[in-house]
């Protein structure tokens, strides 16, 4: 089979990106519109009562409606530029983001990790949530999500959630097919469920395989944090620090693969990630090039960008994506999707694109007008870089 063209463009059906386009309520401006009129009305209804009772009155009930309407009103301003932002930024794109979202920060515990020495099998039927419930969780037209907590043996990483896509059908009887499967990282700070709620997976997943722009394919979306979304970024940290790269590459990685039917080779795996996990993704795969064979790097920048990781030279030389490339062997092609938003500079990505060519690599940056460094880029971005990478891998 020839190898792919990495500057072909993707070029998505109309009907695949009317699917995929913003539709949801949260993703407009009229709920910012909506609050703000609601404040205009609270101050115009007091300015009248205050014109109708010039002299204010019963005192008591004059003092509660000012009272009522100077707390109501700032508090129905804040809400419309909360919500304006989140349009903006697209991280709360839809309720059941919100969801996502509010299981993710303040949900219950997640369920527990095996036992270690608890016997680890294929399971021809996922788990459901809480783990090891069983019960099926696809149909034979839409995948599903599952949770599970993969045990840690990273240094100051806890056992994490990971949220599981799994594609249509997969849990059906008698099913026995293996999948492909692409592990996405979220930025910093974030979560696991990013993906699940800001990047849409499920639908996103659903709508690609149904219209055979990929084929069925297993998503991993690991909670790269300590407990809390508290902006560290997930990178092996110097001296005493969280291992997260550690857990990724030698926790999430293997238990995926012994848990759900993977092909479990770097032809069949897929490595991505947004903003900071843009980064991460990156500079794993060129870490473990036996493991991963391309990668979507979206909004990537050139290096760890905390100070307490910046001050540490070994760190720093560890993640900056150009000295990785340019001291690596590559047995293998690694192919890489990069893509941005024209509202930020393109310099780091240049020169990581750059760097790829000089050493005759499959790359890809695709910039994308009017977008900025948030989630509403993301998700523009996400099924060109899961149709890009399955096509550069043979999958499709």
């Amino acid at each position: 089979m020839p190898t792919p063209d990495p500057d072909a463009p993707v070029v998505l059906p109309p009907a695949i990106e009317r699917t995929l386009a913003h539709s949801s309520l949260l993703e407009t401006y009229w709920p910012t519109a909506i609050a703000l009129v609601l404040a205009v009305a609270v101050v115009g209804w007091w300015a009248w009562r205050r014109r109708r009772r010039p002299h204010g009155g019963r005192r008591r009930g004059a003092r509660l409606a000012t009272a009522a309407t100077w707390v109501t009103a700032p508090v129905l301003v804040a809400l419309a530029v909360l919500l304006a932002v989140n349009t903006w930024v697209g991280y709360v794109p839809t309720f059941g983001a919100a969801r996502t979202l509010a299981e993710s920060l303040w949900g219950s515990e997640p369920p527990p990790a095996p036992a270690a020495t608890a016997p680890v099998v294929v399971r021809s039927s996922p788990p459901d949530t809480p783990q090891g419930t069983g019960g099926r969780v696809t149909t034979a037209t839409t995948g599903g999500i599952i949770t599970e907590t993969v045990r840690s043996t990273a240094h100051g990483v806890p056992d994490r959630p990971v949220r599981f896509y799994l594609p249509p059908g997969y849990d059906a009887p008698g099913n026995t097919t293996r999948y492909p499967v692409y592990y996405l990282l979220h930025g910093s700070p974030g979560t696991g469920g990013d993906w699940v709620g800001a990047g849409k997976l499920a639908a996103t997943m659903d709508t690609l395989i149904d219209a055979h722009q990929i084929p069925p394919a297993i998503v991993a979306t690991p909670d790269l944090t300590t407990g809390t979304p508290n902006g560290q970024e997930s990178v092996n940290y110097p001296g005493t620090g969280p291992q997260f790269e550690t857990f990724f590459q030698d926790d999430v990685v293997p238990y995926t693969d012994a848990t759900l039917r993977t092909v479990p080779d770097r032809g069949h795996r897929v490595v991505g990630g947004m903003s900071s996990g843009g980064l991460e993704s990156l500079t794993f795969a060129l870490h473990r090039p036996d493991a991963f064979g391309a990668t979507i790097s979206i909004m990537a920048y050139a290096g760890p960008v905390g100070p307490d990781l910046r001050k540490d030279a070994a760190t720093v030389a560890a993640y900056s994506p150009v000295r990785l490339i340019k001291a690596a062997a590559f047995t293998q092609p690694l192919a890489v999707y990069l893509a941005q938003g024209d509202q930020e500079s393109e310099a780091d990505n240049r020169r990581i694109e750059a760097a790829l060519r000089a050493r005759g690599q499959p790359v890809t940056l695709q910039i994308f007008p009017g977008e900025a460094h948030n989630w509403n880029m993301a998700y523009a971005a996400e099924p060109y870089g899961l149709v890009w990478a399955a096509r550069q891998l043979g999958w499709t």
